[in-house]
Protein backbone atom coordinates (compact mmCIF):
# COMPACT_ATOMS: atom_id res chain seq x y z
CA UNK A 1 0.00 0.00 0.00
CA UNK A 2 1.57 3.46 -0.78
CA UNK A 3 1.97 5.94 1.69
CA UNK A 4 -0.11 9.14 0.85
CA UNK A 5 2.26 12.31 0.76
CA UNK A 6 1.47 14.69 3.55
CA UNK A 7 0.27 18.30 2.39
CA UNK A 8 1.09 21.38 4.13
CA UNK A 9 -1.30 24.58 4.37
CA UNK A 10 -0.54 28.02 4.23
CA UNK A 11 -2.76 30.84 5.70
CA UNK A 12 -1.70 34.56 5.49
CA UNK A 13 -3.73 37.28 6.39
CA UNK A 14 -3.53 40.55 7.51
CA UNK A 15 -5.75 42.92 9.70
CA UNK A 16 -7.38 43.89 6.62
CA UNK A 17 -7.06 41.62 4.25
CA UNK A 18 -6.85 37.40 3.47
CA UNK A 19 -3.88 36.86 1.07
CA UNK A 20 -3.76 33.12 1.12
CA UNK A 21 -6.33 30.51 2.64
CA UNK A 22 -5.55 26.80 2.62
CA UNK A 23 -2.81 27.30 0.02
CA UNK A 24 -1.54 23.67 -0.71
CA UNK A 25 2.47 24.59 -0.70
CA UNK A 26 5.54 22.16 -0.43
CA UNK A 27 7.67 24.26 1.63
CA UNK A 28 7.72 27.94 3.48
CA UNK A 29 10.55 29.99 4.39
CA UNK A 30 9.63 32.90 7.29
CA UNK A 31 11.37 35.34 8.96
CA UNK A 32 11.20 34.80 12.66
CA UNK A 33 11.85 36.70 15.08
CA UNK A 34 15.03 35.19 15.57
CA UNK A 35 16.26 33.36 12.54
CA UNK A 36 14.53 32.56 9.63
CA UNK A 37 12.62 28.56 10.05
CA UNK A 38 11.69 26.04 7.00
CA UNK A 39 8.72 24.39 7.59
CA UNK A 40 7.93 21.28 6.05
CA UNK A 41 4.67 19.15 5.90
CA UNK A 42 6.09 16.83 8.42
CA UNK A 43 7.23 19.92 10.67
CA UNK A 44 6.77 19.66 14.66
CA UNK A 45 3.84 21.65 15.99
CA UNK A 46 5.51 25.22 17.11
CA UNK A 47 4.74 29.25 17.75
CA UNK A 48 6.80 31.74 17.17
CA UNK A 49 6.91 35.56 16.34
CA UNK A 50 7.69 37.11 12.85
CA UNK A 51 10.17 39.33 11.84
CA UNK A 52 10.24 41.80 9.28
CA UNK A 53 11.69 40.05 6.17
CA UNK A 54 10.97 38.11 2.92
CA UNK A 55 8.34 35.17 3.08
CA UNK A 56 8.80 32.29 0.75
CA UNK A 57 7.12 29.53 -0.15
CA UNK A 58 6.79 26.77 -2.88
CA UNK A 59 2.98 25.90 -4.50
CA UNK A 60 2.57 22.00 -4.50
CA UNK A 61 4.33 21.04 -7.77
CA UNK A 62 5.78 24.60 -8.71
CA UNK A 63 9.79 24.47 -9.39
CA UNK A 64 10.20 27.85 -8.17
CA UNK A 65 9.61 29.62 -4.58
CA UNK A 66 6.64 32.88 -4.77
CA UNK A 67 7.83 35.66 -2.32
CA UNK A 68 6.26 38.32 0.05
CA UNK A 69 7.80 41.09 1.90
CA UNK A 70 5.84 40.74 5.45
CA UNK A 71 6.48 42.80 8.57
CA UNK A 72 6.33 41.87 12.40
CA UNK A 73 3.05 39.05 13.00
CA UNK A 74 3.08 35.88 14.36
CA UNK A 75 3.21 31.74 13.22
CA UNK A 76 1.57 29.09 14.36
CA UNK A 77 2.99 25.51 12.55
CA UNK A 78 0.32 22.44 13.81
CA UNK A 79 -1.01 19.35 11.71
CA UNK A 80 0.45 20.00 8.36
CA UNK A 81 -0.64 23.88 8.06
CA UNK A 82 1.24 26.88 8.66
CA UNK A 83 -0.73 30.22 9.83
CA UNK A 84 0.48 33.36 9.68
CA UNK A 85 -1.13 36.79 11.01
CA UNK A 86 1.18 39.76 9.76
CA UNK A 87 1.19 43.36 10.25
CA UNK A 88 1.51 43.60 6.31
CA UNK A 89 2.24 41.58 3.27
CA UNK A 90 3.27 43.00 0.16
CA UNK A 91 4.52 41.34 -3.40
CA UNK A 92 6.51 42.67 -6.16
CA UNK A 93 3.78 43.78 -8.18
CA UNK A 94 2.58 46.00 -5.98
CA UNK A 95 5.62 47.95 -4.65
CA UNK A 96 6.66 51.11 -6.00
CA UNK A 97 10.20 50.10 -6.22
CA UNK A 98 11.22 54.09 -6.69
CA UNK A 99 9.37 55.22 -3.58
CA UNK A 100 10.83 52.45 -1.14
CA UNK A 101 14.10 53.80 -1.79
CA UNK A 102 13.19 57.45 -1.10
CA UNK A 103 11.27 55.48 2.51
CA UNK A 104 14.61 53.69 2.78
CA UNK A 105 16.97 56.80 2.57
CA UNK A 106 14.42 58.80 5.12
CA UNK A 107 14.71 56.38 7.41
CA UNK A 108 18.29 56.20 7.25
CA UNK A 109 18.99 59.90 7.15
CA UNK A 110 16.53 60.47 10.80
CA UNK A 111 18.36 57.40 12.16
CA UNK A 112 21.42 59.29 12.00
CA UNK A 113 20.17 62.39 12.93
CA UNK A 114 20.23 61.97 16.49
CA UNK A 115 17.45 63.81 17.28
CA UNK A 116 14.83 60.46 17.58
CA UNK A 117 13.34 59.62 20.83
CA UNK A 118 13.52 56.20 21.54
CA UNK A 119 10.19 55.06 20.50
CA UNK A 120 10.96 56.97 17.44
CA UNK A 121 14.17 54.81 16.50
CA UNK A 122 12.36 51.29 16.98
CA UNK A 123 9.68 52.75 14.62
CA UNK A 124 12.15 54.47 11.96
CA UNK A 125 13.72 51.15 12.52
CA UNK A 126 11.31 49.24 11.54
CA UNK A 127 10.22 51.25 8.50
CA UNK A 128 13.86 51.26 7.41
CA UNK A 129 13.95 46.97 7.70
CA UNK A 130 10.47 46.80 6.01
CA UNK A 131 11.34 49.21 3.07
CA UNK A 132 14.54 46.79 2.73
CA UNK A 133 12.68 43.86 2.61
CA UNK A 134 10.33 45.13 -0.05
CA UNK A 135 13.55 46.79 -2.19
CA UNK A 136 14.75 43.23 -1.87
CA UNK A 137 12.24 41.74 -3.49
CA UNK A 138 13.06 42.63 -6.87
CA UNK A 139 16.60 41.17 -6.62
CA UNK A 140 15.42 37.36 -5.99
Amino acid sequence: MEEQQQKLKLTLVTPFKKVHEDLIVDEVRLPAENGHVTVYPDHASMVTTLGIGILSYKKEGDSDFSHSAISWGYCEVNKGSVKLLAENVEDKETIDLDKEKKILLAAEEALASNTLEPKEIVSKQEELNFAEAKIKLFDI
